[in-house]
């Protein structure tokens, strides 16, 4: 189990990403938080004593997977969404918060209803951070991450600072995951 709790945001000293902060660039460019745990585990021994940053990072990612959500089910109106629709077609991806659902099999039905599906696949993707590396694109990642931010209630006209990013990673987590 893991205790570390965090005082405050992670700002990067050095590297490409130097003066930023990690708690912004879970929005901004994940994957480049991804790649750099895995290459900081893998060119550590196991022995080695994990830095500060690696153990904040390791916290940073899980904490993406099971933010808070305040965004309710555009068709039912009662239960709060666990998974965005991705339709994916010959000229990409065409995704919104809008087509999201709960998890009642009628409530998909209806974001399904009228799909082409001899030309488009429909993708229920969960709301978790890991899901953006799923996309080939940044401007699709970048519309995904502002998907979770619309799914839990982050006013995306407020300029995202650290404080209000690390603020957001330190609630208290979901407490159902979506499959």
């Amino acid at each position: 189990m893991n205790t570390y709790k965090p005082t405050e945001p992670y700002q990067f000293k050095s590297c490409k990403h130097a003066d930023q902060y990690m708690e912004i660039l879970m929005f901004q460019n994940y994957s480049f938080l991804v790649w750099y745990l895995n290459f900081l585990k893998t060119n550590s021994s196991p022995d080695s004593i994990k830095s500060r940053l690696q153990i904040h990072l390791e916290w940073l990612i899980a904490q993406g997977e099971n933010r808070p959500v305040t965004m309710l089910c555009p068709t039912c109106h009662q239960e709060l969404i666990t998974h965005f629709s991705i339709v994916s077609g010959h000229s990409g991806c065409s995704m919104s918060a809008g087509y999201s659902s709960c998890d009642d099999e009628y409530c998909k039905s209806k974001i399904s209803a009228g799909l082409d599906t001899s030309t488009h696949i429909l993708i229920w993707s969960p709301i978790k951070f890991s899901e953006i590396i799923k996309f080939r694109y940044k401007g699709e990642q970048n519309q995904f991450a502002d998907m979770i931010k619309t799914a839990c209630g982050i006013d995306r006209e407020k300029n995202m600072t650290h404080q209000r990013a690390f603020e957001f990673f330190t609630q208290p987590a979901r407490t159902t995951q979506p499959a």
